[in-house]
């Protein structure tokens, strides 16, 4: 007669290295019922193996491709496609990520995005789906403020206060590195 035994050697990684190098197929049903009526019913078929493993059985490699010339092709769409034209004689500073304080509507709502900052206007972009929600030409604005105090999220993120000549006062924050990088530049006045 055979006996039970058991190998107390055999720890966690042991069993995940040998799913995942052999393969485990799961079938399973489940019925979530309340008295006795059937509310959600869930029907799971996986495969959990290793890369290798699935290469191996020859399973990978179709997806493999389908989701690689998938990309290859939305990147070909979306090469250069930038919601904005840079001019040739236009000189780029600096171009970080940031947010802008976009009020266009019934309630106002940061939208992020990339602050892109040339000698001739400050860009706020974003860059899939292309959209621009900010272009500001340097004639335009009166005053730049980069308000001391942190963001409240982000003890890093800084706020800006741009005065344009038409009285209206744009928004952003961005990193303090950032700023003091690509804001140099232009004029800085406390209020």
């Amino acid at each position: 007669m055979m006996e039970a035994e058991r190998e107390s050697k055999a720890t966690l990684v042991d069993l995940l290295d040998r799913i995942l190098d052999k393969g485990v197929i799961v079938n399973a049903d489940a019925i979530v019922s309340l008295a006795g009526i059937p509310l959600i019913a869930i029907q799971l078929n996986a495969l959990v193996a290793s890369v290798e493993t699935m290469l191996s059985y020859g399973m990978w490699h179709d997806w493999d491709s389908a989701i690689r010339a998938s990309a290859r092709e939305n990147h070909r769409q979306n090469a250069g496609l930038l919601p904005f034209s840079q001019n040739d004689d236009e000189i780029l500073i600096s171009e970080f990520p940031g947010s802008y304080w976009y009020s266009n509507g019934i309630s106002g709502t940061w939208k992020s995005g990339k602050i892109r900052l040339t000698d001739k206007r400050i860009l706020h972009y974003r860059a899939r789906p292309p959209e621009m929600f900010m272009d500001i030409k340097h004639e335009d604005i009166i005053s730049v403020r980069i308000n001391e105090e942190a963001d409240r999220g982000n003890i890093n993120a800084r706020h800006i206060d741009i005065r344009l000549k038409n009285g209206r006062t744009v928004n952003i924050i961005a990193s303090e590195i950032m700023l003091k990088k690509g804001f140099s530049d232009l004029t800085t006045t406390p209020d």
